[in-house]
C-alpha cells in the first residue's frame, strides 16, 4: 500500500466532501428553532474540524510523496496512521455515547438538545468514517520490517 496516494485519497476525496456536507447542514441548521441551532453549532464545528485535518493530511501527503520512497518510512506512516485512526475511534465513540447520554437530560434547553443530538450524529459518521479507513490500512508491517532502523 502507498501510504502517500492513501493519505492523498483520503484528505482530498473524503475529508473535504466531508467537509462540504457538514458545512453545507449546518447552514442549514443554523436557521431552525433553537434545537437546529444547537445541531448546526456541532456540525459547523465537525466541518471546520474536518476541514483542517483535510488540509493537514493533505500537504503532509504531498511534502512525503515528493521525497525519495523510502519504504520503512512509508510503513512506519502506515502505521502510525492506524494507531491515529484507532485513537480517533475511541474518542469519536466517547463523543457518541456523551450525546445520547446528554440528549434526554436537556429536556429544558433545546439548543443543548440539538448540540447533544449534533453531536452524536456526527461522532457517529466520523466513526464510521475512520472505521472504514482504520480497515483499508495493513494491521501489521511485513516480516522484513524493523522498527530500530
Amino acid at each position: 500500500m502507498d501510504i502517500y496516494r492513501f493519505l492523498t485519497d483520503l484528505a482530498v476525496r473524503r475529508l473535504l466532501l466531508g467537509t462540504i456536507l457538514a458545512l453545507a447542514g449546518a447552514g442549514s441548521l443554523l436557521a431552525a428553532p433553537p434545537a437546529g441551532r444547537g445541531a448546526g453549532t456541532v456540525l459547523a464545528a465537525g466541518g471546520a474540524v474536518l476541514l483542517l485535518s483535510g488540509i493537514c493530511a493533505g500537504l503532509r501527503a504531498r511534502r512525503g510523496a515528493r521525497g525519495y520512497p523510502d519504504e520503512y518510512r512509508a510503513i512506519a506512516r502506515t502505521l502510525g496512521l492506524r494507531r491515529s485512526l484507532g485513537l480517533a475511534l475511541r474518542l469519536e465513540l466517547l463523543l457518541l455515547l456523551a450525546g445520547a447520554v446528554t440528549a434526554p437530560l436537556a429536556e429544558g434547553d433545546s439548543f443543548l438538545r440539538g448540540a447533544a443530538l449534533g453531536a452524536a450524529t456526527t461522532a457517529g459518521i466520523l466513526l464510521l468514517f475512520d472505521g472504514i479507513h482504520r480497515r483499508r490500512l495493513p494491521s501489521h508491517p511485513p516480516a522484513w520490517y524493523d522498527p530500530a532502523v
